[in-house]
């Protein structure tokens, strides 16, 4: 519902993405020069753009970055671009965005999927994408290594309903 308010950050995730540590506070980010015209992505996973696992962004960088689809299909956007990542920072550059390319400790994010056990479902992150420590997360396992402890597998396990 409209409230008359003007909103001052936004943030996107990807609906694979699993927070392994507190979400930033907006106004902690918010403190940082240009802090309405940066976007905040993940400094790993780049494929030679920006990370599009997660962005949080203040508010004069979102008109840029909320459009990409539209842009994209209407042919507002540069084309010729390999991957969405590569995508992402074409559309950032032509919107005048300020990247500030975080730490895993900033963006604490890993890519998760759910996959069937004896017990029930359960969480495993994939180590492709992995952009913390490598220790991983107390508690969960990287799916690649979850099938290794089976003799004769070498395969990751197949995301639940698929």
């Amino acid at each position: 519902a409209a409230t008359g308010k003007r909103y001052e950050f936004l943030m996107w995730v990807r609906d694979d993405a699993y927070w392994v540590g507190d979400i930033p506070r907006p106004s902690a980010l918010m403190q940082v020069p240009d802090a309405a015209r940066t976007m905040w992505t993940l400094r790993c996973g780049e494929w030679g753009g920006v990370n599009d696992r997660v962005g949080m962004f203040g508010r004069d960088a979102a008109p840029a970055m909320l459009t990409m689809f539209s842009g994209f299909m209407h042919g507002g956007f540069p084309t010729g671009t390999r991957n969405s990542e590569v995508h992402l920072l074409k559309a950032a550059r032509a919107g005048h965005v300020v990247l500030q390319r975080s730490t895993y400790d900033v963006l604490p994010l890993a890519i998760a999927m759910v996959y069937d056990t004896r017990r029930g479902p359960a969480l495993c992150l994939l180590r492709k994408y992995w952009c913390g420590n490598a220790a991983g997360v107390s508690g969960l396992k990287f799916c690649e290594d979850i099938n290794q402890s089976k003799p004769g597998s070498t395969t990751t396990p197949r995301r639940k309903g698929r």
